[in-house]
């Protein structure tokens, strides 16, 4: 009886295994991240350099056609960006700033999404933003803005600072305001060829202004219980009267706003944490307690800037059950 053998590439079989494992391990990520950014935790993804530069390559080759299809060469890519590549690609897929990409000879095509065409746009509109830049960034900022304001030569005035003695100091600040999306720059013959202001960056110090008066309201806030008085035994709060009634009331007043005044995307993280403060005071009813809530206090100081109101309302209420438990109610 003849014998049969069965030979196995064990390498090819590894290494389609390995590729089947990446795959749903690249489907599972990206599945992750989506529901986050539907949650709302993730206002957007902030790209690495690398990443940055080739989505940046990939808007300037973009003609604005229809179907959002980009064709470019490997060429137009940086040597040191090559190896690696395809995982630049992929991160890019992953925050849904490409919708698909492919390698063709001596070349690539990648079909943009909207998130990808807006995102150094977004990024330049980022609250973090009035809080990361550094002082000499902002004044750069300013120059610039007061420079188109007078029509000026933007592009100018920074071949002139590049060229200065602190021309590295310059180059730095200016990749950062680039890279924010607050002004667009091409340079040519190691200067700056042409520069304009992005409308986040002139609108930048309009907003930081705003920015810094709601943190301040918000802040005022946090000690704001209207008016306090006390006669005889009786202690007022604004238009609450030591009732846990009224704490209902209001309970029930902010859910109202929450689903009048809050972003479609924001209500159900605004519920859920309404719904924590519900619970904070049936302990303070139950206890006369309230117990560490730091993870509670962060989410709510987190989002006092967009809905200062929200603060306020929480606050108030949780003050007004701790003034119930000193008074013996």
């Amino acid at each position: 009886m003849a014998k049969f053998k069965i030979k196995i590439d064990t390498k090819k079989f590894e290494k389609q295994l390995n590729k089947q494992i990446e795959k749903i391990a690249f489907d599972k990520q990206k599945e992750i991240i989506k529901k986050q950014l539907g949650k709302g935790d993730n206002e957007m993804n902030i790209l690495s350099d690398k990443e940055e530069q080739l989505l940046e390559i990939i808007l300037n080759k973009y003609d604005g056609n229809e179907s959002m299809i980009v064709n470019g060469s490997d060429d137009e890519i940086p040597p040191n960006m090559h190896r690696g590549l395809k995982s630049i690609f992929e991160t890019l897929e992953l925050y849904n700033y490409i919708g698909k990409y492919n390698f063709v000879l001596n070349g690539w095509f990648v079909i943009l999404n909207k998130e990808g065409i807006d995102y150094f746009k977004k990024k330049g509109m980022r609250q973090e933003l009035f809080e990361e830049l550094a002082d000499s960034e902002k004044e750069l900022l300013k120059q610039i803005i007061e420079i188109e304001r007078n029509d000026g030569d933007i592009s100018e005035f920074l071949a002139n600072k590049v060229n200065d003695d602190e021309r590295d100091i310059v180059r730095g600040e200016i990749g950062v305001l680039k890279s924010n999306g607050l002004i667009n720059v091409s340079w040519a013959s190691n200067t700056v060829y042409n520069a304009v202001l992005t409308q986040p960056g002139r609108t930048y110090f309009e907003r930081e202004e705003k920015y810094f008066k709601r943190m301040k309201e918000s802040a005022n806030n946090t000690y704001n219980f209207g008016n306090i008085y006390a006669e005889g035994s009786n202690v007022v709060i604004g238009d609450v009267i030591n009732s846990y009634l009224n704490i209902d009331n209001s309970l029930t007043r902010i859910e109202n706003r929450i689903d009048q005044e809050c972003d479609q995307e924001d209500k159900q993280e605004m519920k859920e944490l309404l719904e924590e403060a519900k619970e904070i005071v049936n302990n303070i009813k139950k206890s006369g307690a309230i117990g560490q809530k730091k993870s509670f206090f962060k989410k709510l100081t987190d989002h006092a800037c967009k809905y200062g109101w929200l603060y306020a309302e929480i606050v108030n209420v949780i003050g007004t059950a701790v003034i119930g438990i000193i008074g013996g109610k």
